[in-house]
């Protein structure tokens, strides 16, 4: 349940929703890792050169996909600075 202090509008911000959703997403056995990311990525054009735009990047999952598949230029956007720190952090790993 978010913490007192959180935005309704901006949950992704709230610590507890925060790390109980990137313990969720970043599991490979999970829905989105067994399913919705690689139906997604088969679906994707060759990106080589391409510039990429990741509207709602949250830990920037997408983004360095598109970097590893040869995007000549990728910005990654988010409303929550959380998730914008994490897909910083994950970036530089």
């Amino acid at each position: 349940m978010p913490s007192q202090h959180s935005s309704p509008q901006n949950i992704y911000d709230d610590p507890v929703f925060h790390a109980g959703y990137k313990a969720l997403r970043q599991q490979d056995t999970g829905l989105n890792g067994a399913l919705e990311v690689p139906a997604l990525l088969a679906q994707l054009p060759d990106l080589c050169g391409l510039a990429v735009l990741d509207l709602g990047c949250g830990f920037g999952d997408f983004a360095r996909h598109a970097r590893t598949r040869g995007a000549a230029g990728v910005v990654a956007v988010d409303v929550s600075a959380s998730m914008l720190a994490e897909a910083r952090r994950l970036r530089t790993c």
